[in-house]
């Protein structure tokens, strides 16, 4: 019920008040005649007056709950609302509206916006922004900008608005529901930051994805084997293999994918049950497998290959395929008989050999020969000073040792006899050969190969023994050849006498 429908209905039972009255003064008997059904009227008129009343009542209290309400809300809601007037001055300003800038409650009412700038052109150019709004009445839009609070912290905030109007429908003011957005501007400026530092990761990672790439494809491009991935079954048969694998084989890539030729008949056939065996093993128990055989490659080569690879399995743990590497090892499987070879060479010589480190004139190899022709057992010798061999005479073992490490270091080599002792301190001659190499273990190292000649010198002293004795008697028998051709010529003149 509206407060005019009220008025009305007053105004409507005053008149009929009036009515009745002048005819109370005109026409006494009408009044009485028609008077019960009047004060019946006026009863049923006063009791919707009643009713009226008791529905505006209502009514109004229910618009003060409802203003109440708009008000706890108003003050609890944590966005700042600001009215002000077409000038920019601050009518109203909720709590949330002064904390946000540093003011007490009630403080900012009368203080004009311009206030709150934070730049001197923004506070002009608002100003002629409110005389625009209020002149050409634009849709509302949101807008951001900073402000400085009471105590001179800089916010950003942003601004959602929309006009006042006055019961003419003129432009009287503003309202304005202010949120600060300081937090998530620093947020946003840390996520650009982020995105930046981000977006440069993925460029560093990205260059260095594409250099292993290329390291990868120059890896593979001049491996001596292939990668390949294949089937666990006993022919090992192939779904991928790189170009590596015609020069380890001599087929085309495309005959082994296709199945034309198996990799499995590749193999040599002594080998073939232990690979099989081998590989199965670790896929069993999970591990990556590491095996060297044999395979004859299209010409009839036999090479040899080291192959490392792993199974490569589905979500429920069936093996897919197996992924590996197959290695050119022939080469390596030559030297390393070659070395096996000249090891037993070296260990069965009849010259003792020996390697001494040339940094501090340590042993640290011996062959059998060299441990038996000095009395010691094997590996005996290993650790110890070479200069321990050297028989003390017209020098000291020490000075024996510098004398040779001088004639190497200036001619780059030393041959020589030397007088050597052995374990059990009995003196003995070898003829040795010294030169110096790089070892890839050991560093520079000085190489002696010895041959005892005892029996030789022996033999020399006994023929300079004999020697010396026969020059004794000769002289003796010259003496006497003398001493008689003497006799004889004294005798000579004595005779004639």
């Amino acid at each position: 019920m509206s407060h005019n429908a009220l008025c009305e209905g007053l105004d409507d039972a005053r008149k009929r008040l009036q009515e009745l009255a002048g005819m109370a003064a005109d026409d006494p008997d009408r009044l009485l005649s028609i008077l019960p059904a009047a004060l019946e009227d006026m009863r049923h008129s006063i009791d919707d007056l009643r009713e009226q009343i008791d529905a505006l009542i209502a009514e109004k209290e229910a618009v003060s709950t409802e203003r109440q309400w708009l008000r706890s809300l108003v003050e609890t809601i944590p966005h700042g609302i600001q009215e002000i007037d077409e000038t920019g001055v601050t009518l109203f300003s909720n709590a949330a509206h002064h904390r946000m800038f540093g003011y007490d409650d009630g403080e900012l009412t009368g203080v004009s916006i311009m206030d709150l700038l934070e730049d001197d052109g923004e506070r002009d150019e608002l100003k002629r922004y409110l005389e625009y709004l209020v002149r050409k009445q634009p849709t509302p839009m949101p807008y951001l900008t900073q402000c400085r609070t009471k105590y001179g912290r800089v916010i950003d905030v942003q601004v959602d608005w929309t006009y006042k109007r006055d019961g003419r429908g003129r432009v009287v003011g503003f309202v304005s529901v202010i949120t600060e957005i300081t937090e998530r501007k620093e947020a946003e400026e840390r996520i650009r930051g982020l995105n930046k530092e981000l977006q440069q990761r993925v460029i560093e990672r990205t260059g260095e994805l594409e250099e292993s790439r290329r390291t990868f494809e120059t890896l593979m491009k001049n491996l001596p084997g292939m990668f390949y991935r294949c089937r666990n079954d006993k022919n090992w048969t192939l779904e991928f293999a790189d170009e590596g694998s015609a020069a380890l084989t001599g087929y085309p890539v495309e005959k082994l994918l296709a199945g034309e030729i198996h990799y499995s008949d590749l193999m040599h056939v002594d080998d073939r049950e232990r690979v099989w065996t081998e590989v199965q093993r670790a896929v069993a128990a999970y591990r990556p497998f590491q095996l060297e055989y044999r395979i004859m490659s299209a010409d009839g080569t036999q090479k040899w290959v080291l192959e490392r690879g792993c199974a490569i399995r589905a979500a429920d743990g069936s093996v897919e395929a197996l992924e590996g590497v197959l290695l050119d090892v022939t080469d390596r499987k030559r030297a390393e008989e070659e070395l096996r070879l000249a090891a037993q060479i070296t260990a069965n010589m009849v010259e003792g050999i020996n390697l001494t480190s040339a940094a501090d004139g340590i042993i640290v190899y011996t062959n059998r020969r060299f441990e038996e022709m000095f009395g010691y057992g094997p590996g005996e010798m290993v650790g110890r000073p070479i200069a321990m061999v050297n028989a003390p005479g017209d020098h000291t073992p020490e000075e024996t040792f510098e004398k040779i490490v001088a004639s190497i270091e200036t001619d780059g080599f030393w041959c020589g006899e030397i007088h050597n002792i052995k374990k059990d301190r009995t003196n003995f001659w070898t003829y040795a050969n010294i030169s110096t190499f790089d070892h890839p273990a050991f560093g520079p190292v000085w190489l002696t190969v010895q041959q005892d000649i005892t029996d030789r010198k022996d033999a020399e002293a006994r023929t300079r023994q004999h020697q010396a004795e026969s020059a004794h008697f000769q002289r003796l028998a010259t003496l006497g050849e003398m001493a008689s051709g003497l006799a004889h010529e004294v005798n000579q003149p004595l005779a004639a006498i």
